[in-house]
């Protein structure tokens, strides 16, 4: 269903974006490309089963493309910055692998660089903030999430979680 609905590998669907992201100004529906992102992340994991169970997967081909577009549309080459640079974009291309190992230690070294200047606060919203604490531990780096954990104020898992007994939308 999904794939019917892009166009030149694009999801157009720009409602929601990395959900209730606390950055600054942050509107709904941006990143732009979110639900082009988790098209391309269901894709694989489809391929991946499809591999496991030793059938053919019509989604290949496609796939290959939508990474291809991913990386030209989205990467800055010059700037080394994922999209428009936010962890959830940095960490979404390092987890998904849209980017060489060279361009996703340095799209690290920008995620962390944003995490520590904004006093260890994480900025993804309700899809994006699980794949920055996974990068963040694929790349053996608890201590910025330590410190991004134990923030007790907004936005921050203390905070969350001090005095509440249900999961804020806007966390």
């Amino acid at each position: 269903f999904m794939i019917s609905k892009m166009e030149d590998f694009e999801y157009k669907d720009l409602r929601y974006g990395d959900w209730c992201s606390n950055l600054d100004g942050w509107k709904s529906g941006e990143p732009y490309y979110t639900a082009t992102l988790f098209v391309y992340f269901h894709l694989r994991n489809i391929i991946r089963a499809a591999e496991k169970l030793g059938v053919s997967c019509k989604y290949v081909s496609f796939c290959d493309q939508l990474k291809k577009n991913l990386y030209l549309k989205l990467y800055h080459k010059g700037s080394g910055i994922f999209g428009d640079g936010s962890q959830f974009s940095c960490a979404m291309a390092i987890l998904l692998k849209i980017v060489e190992k060279q361009e996703a230690d340095r799209l690290l070294e920008h995620m962390i660089d944003d995490i520590e200047t904004s006093g260890y606060r994480l900025t993804g919203g309700i899809l994006g903030v699980k794949y920055t604490i996974e990068v963040l531990m694929m790349y053996d780096r608890p201590d910025i999430l330590w410190k991004a954990l134990h923030r007790k104020d907004y936005p921050g898992y203390l905070h969350m979680i001090e005095g509440k007994n249900t999961l804020p939308e806007f966390w």
